[in-house]
This record gives C-alpha cells, sequence and structure tokens, in this order.
C-alpha cells in the first residue's frame, strides 16, 4: 500500500492536453507533417519571428513560408502586430 492518500484528476490539465493532441492531429492530417513541425515551434515559444521559424524548422524558406501562410489560413496560427 502507497500510504492511502488521496487522487484526483487534474480536468483543466487533461483537457489542455486533449486539446493539443487534437489541433496536432487536425494539422497533421490537413496540412502534414512539416506544417505540424512549424505549428509546435510556434506552439512552443508562444511568439516567435518568421526567420527564427525558418532556421528552428530546418525547412527551405520558400517552404516554410508557404506552410506558415496555410497555417494562418487555416486560423491554426495568428500574427501579432
Amino acid at each position: 500500500d502507497a500510504g492511502g492518500g488521496q487522487y484526483s484528476v487534474c480536468a483543466r490539465k487533461a483537457a489542455d492536453q486533449l486539446l493539443e493532441a487534437l489541433l496536432d492531429h487536425t494539422v497533421t492530417e490537413r496540412l502534414g507533417s512539416k506544417a505540424h513541425r512549424i505549428f509546435r515551434l510556434i506552439r512552443s515559444k508562444k511568439y516567435i519571428e518568421e526567420e527564427d521559424i525558418q532556421k528552428n524548422a530546418m525547412l527551405p524558406n520558400k517552404e516554410c513560408k508557404e506552410l506558415t501562410y496555410k497555417l494562418l489560413e487555416e486560423h491554426f496560427i495568428s500574427v501579432q502586430p
């Protein structure tokens, strides 16, 4: 016996993780694994410049711009002024 403590479900954290998994799956299905890589990068950094996306995603500039624009068109990401 581990001591008899009480356990509870962190509903908010579970819901957040479920939402992340659903978004990851949706981005991959709609736009592919490279777009998913960009999406995860942006999500992890919160705010990131386009130049830094290209460097960190390790994709050619043109492809990175196209995929970032597709993510923007599909409302998965937004541009901050």
